[in-house]
């Protein structure tokens, strides 16, 4: 082999070795910054550990707080195992506001609610009948009672204007709440 061939083949094998020598340094350099990254969301993941931990205390009073307002909402929400029988309850405690204010139902029908969990949102469509002074004990009773219930999408309607005695015909919806059950509907049966 002559001087000549063995500089072309010297130079030929210093620019395989140079161009496997940078890609390798490519490979560890990309390499590096994964590892590199890994280190940052890390160490990141462990100052915020510690921030939780200073926080323990601040947050359990939190829950214990929350805890607490949510045992303290309890006697303002329906009774009952399901949505089917917190409906009943809806559907008994306007019965009696009713009675006790000279309102005749028509029609009580409980909406199905497909709620999860958490509270339940439990809603008996209403119609009913009574003069004013009726109607209007009736809805503050509803408004203003032991229980949590609202009245919504309220219509009233006067029924025969040529009647001696005033006659007024109500429909809407009355809206209480219970602890929700995984499944529960109101009129509905109970999801396994």
């Amino acid at each position: 082999m002559s001087p000549r061939d063995r500089r072309a083949l010297l130079f030929a094998g210093a620019v395989v070795l140079v161009t496997l020598g940078l890609k390798l340094g490519a490979v560890g350099l990309q390499v590096g910054r994964g590892r590199l990254e890994e280190a940052r969301q890390a160490a990141a993941l462990g100052a915020r550990a510690r921030v939780l931990v200073a926080e323990g205390p601040a947050r359990q009073r939190l829950l214990q707080e929350r805890v607490k307002a949510i045992v303290d909402l309890a006697p303002l929400l329906l009774a009952g195992s399901s949505g089917a029988e917190a409906a009943a309850t809806l559907a008994g405690e306007i019965n009696v506001l009713a009675a006790h204010n000279r309102v005749a139902i028509s029609r009580l029908d409980p909406v199905p609610d497909s709620s999860a969990a958490g509270f339940t949102r439990i809603e008996v469509r209403v119609q009913a009948e009574s003069d004013l002074a009726g109607l209007y004990g009736f809805i503050h009773a509803l408004e203003t009672g032991p229980l949590l219930l609202s009245l919504t999408d309220l219509a009233i309607t006067a029924q025969d204007g040529a009647a001696p005695v005033e006659r007024l015909r109500l429909e809407g919806a009355v809206r209480g709440w219970t602890v929700g059950r995984a499944g529960g509907r109101a009129g509905g049966p109970e999801a396994p």
